[in-house]
């Protein structure tokens, strides 16, 4: 799964990305940190953008939830990651009948 959640299709991962598992509420779940280096707009140049990316294995299913929150201003990056943490947090499951409701 790790390879997958490094995968950008316009950047490339810089450096070591902080790689965890944790637990939520809406089940197991890998939380990767790191910087990638995306192209820009015509190939001009390039810029350094950091992420969190969360891959959650809800129990009893058979796929995998995947949620990505990216950002250029490094100077955010202690608030950025926290907020993140804490709506990953708060993700659940809820069971629908085949109506959707």
């Amino acid at each position: 799964m790790l390879p997958l959640l490094l995968q950008w299709a316009n950047a490339e991962i810089v450096g070591e990305p902080d790689v965890r598992n944790v637990d939520l509420r809406a089940g197991s779940a890998v939380r990767v940190q790191g910087m990638a280096k995306s192209k820009r707009f015509l190939g001009f140049g390039s810029r350094l953008v950091e992420f969190v990316r969360y891959a959650v294995f809800p129990p009893g299913l058979e796929y995998v939830i995947v949620a990505t929150v990216s950002w250029r201003d490094v100077q955010y990056s202690e608030v950025l990651s926290q907020v993140t943490d804490d709506l990953m947090s708060t993700m659940r499951n809820i069971a629908l009948d085949g109506e959707g409701k």
